[in-house]
């Protein structure tokens, strides 16, 4: 009599990028939507022999500290961002939306399908906490060093700000943090870094993967490079890349996204 095999589950990466919408990032609103369609269009293309991609996409502000824009979705599903998907105002509760990420994730990994799935946390901010009410700074730390410990991966993309005295406050990797500058070169550069961070590990081997998840972004930028910063005695660099026609399309036109 042949014994049942167990299943074997697929060797999956979640990516959840979780995006600051606060006011401050409107002069990068139209650098953030290429900067996150052009990482679609990479994790789309074939990697040979990648781990398969699901893509998460949470944006905070004041008015909504936690919205859902893109569930989980098998990155060759995921949909386009336009312009109307992506609307920064209000302040910047950033305590409250990693809060209610985490219990998001932990719902999702109680589901036995999904258990042994690798969760790699995107946090990208332009401006420090300011306005959360539900999770306070030590909170937020013990949930993150317990999520690490579990094998989760953290990365923090902050600009406005010193990003690695406010990742370590939270418990977060210094190799998996880096500054950005508060400019449509940084916004760019910053999806560029994320993009090749999460196909590196795609290409990985899942131990190779638990290994480097500390170091994901050490392994890829200096710690002192400021992202999208002009080198010395370079003239600033000049904007020439605009989005779509579809994507600068009037804030009342029609999205197949839910309005936030």
């Amino acid at each position: 009599m042949q014994t049942p095999q167990p299943v074997q589950q697929p060797d999956q990466i979640h990516a959840t990028v979780l995006l600051d919408r606060s006011g401050s990032m409107n002069s990068l609103r139209e650098q953030v939507i290429t900067g996150f369609n052009t990482f679609l269009a990479e994790q789309r293309s074939s990697i040979t022999n990648a781990a398969a991609l699901a893509v998460s996409l949470m944006q905070f502000d004041g008015q909504e500290p936690f919205h859902v824009a893109i569930d989980a979705l098998p990155a060759a599903e995921v949909i386009d961002l336009e312009w109307a998907d992506y609307k920064p105002r209000g302040s910047t509760p950033l305590l409250d939306a990693i809060g209610r990420l985490i219990e998001t994730l932990d719902h999702r990994i109680a589901d036995p399908s999904h258990a042994d799935e690798e969760q790699i946390i995107c946090i990208i901010t332009d401006g420090a906490e300011n306005a959360s009410t539900d999770f306070n700074a030590h909170q937020i730390k013990e949930l993150i060093e317990a999520r690490t410990e579990a094998g989760f991966a953290f990365i923090f993309l902050g600009a406005n700000q010193d990003s690695f005295t406010a990742a370590e406050t939270l418990g977060m990797q210094r190799g998996n943090t880096r500054n950005f500058a508060p400019s449509g070169p940084g916004a760019r550069r910053v999806f560029e870094e994320v993009s090749g961070t999460i196909a590196q590990q795609r290409g990985r081997t899942p131990e190779e993967r638990l290994f480097q998840k500390d170091e994901l972004l050490a392994a890829r930028i200096p710690e002192g490079e400021l992202l999208g910063a002009d080198p010395p005695g370079q003239e600033p660099t000049v904007r020439r890349h605009r989005l779509p026609e579809l994507c600068l399309a009037p804030e009342s036109s029609t999205s197949s996204r839910q309005e936030p």
